[in-house]
């Protein structure tokens, strides 16, 4: 029963702002016939909303046209992933863009096509012409991990390491304001201290060595006790 699933924000489903679907350099599209979209989103067509199915469902039953899906819900708990191989793949295809820069170019899309490819079976495999120098397969990689690690509690911690790295929080920012218009929390995100939750009352009794978070400590003192 889909009914009361959480929903998956629009704008990240048919805008520009979508991982499936979208256009890269020499006209290529990537994710373009994506199962993981059919897979983990469902489309409640002519009431513009997306259902969460990746955890909820049990399976999928496509037509013979590829055109429309029939959703099976599981009548109990599924089990939660943590870390699996395609996790570990695009750890490593990050790691690489850092370590090598342009030249860890070739061993990233290989290590993207990994997962990339079992989910468009009929894709080409992603090459290095469709992407404008190392900036670009940072962002493939990105949206990679956000397409095939989806509803798994993995993109925050993605998007705070590409808040580190940058040291500023702008890239995160933008991405929040594509579901969210709250100045108030782009105000907060506007440094990095913001991303990262207070510390405990107690623990700070326990261990008097301990510093609040200066985030919480300087803009929200009530909630920093």
């Amino acid at each position: 029963n889909p009914s009361g699933r959480i929903n998956y924000p629009a704008n990240l489903v048919i805008t520009q702002y979508s991982p499936f679907n979208y256009a890269v350099g020499g006209g290529y599209i990537e994710s373009k016939e994506d199962y993981r979209f059919k897979d983990f989103i469902v489309n409640n067509t002519g009431v513009s909303t997306y259902k969460v199915f990746k955890y909820a469902g049990m399976s999928r039953k496509e037509d013979a046209s590829g055109s429309s899906s029939t959703y099976d819900y599981r009548s109990n708990t599924s089990n939660w992933i943590v870390y699996r191989l395609s996790d570990v793949l695009l750890m490593k295809a990050e790691a690489v863009t850092q370590l090598y820069a342009e030249a860890g170019i070739q061993e990233a899309l290989n290590l993207v096509n990994q997962t990339y490819l079992r989910s468009n079976p009929d894709a080409d495999s992603l090459k290095s012409e469709y992407y404008n120098g190392i900036n670009d397969i940072e962002s493939l990689v990105l949206r990679e991990r956000q397409r095939e690690l989806m509803f798994e509690g993995k993109r925050y911690f993605d998007l705070l390491r590409l808040a580190r790295r940058k040291g500023n929080t702008s890239d995160v920012t933008s991405f929040v304001s594509r579901t969210s218009t709250s100045t108030e929390l782009y105000g907060n995100m506007s440094t990095i201290d913001a991303l990262y939750w207070p510390i405990n009352e107690e623990e700070l009794i326990d261990n008097p060595l301990l510093e609040q978070n200066p985030f919480y400590e300087n803009t929200y003192p009530s909630a920093s006790k």
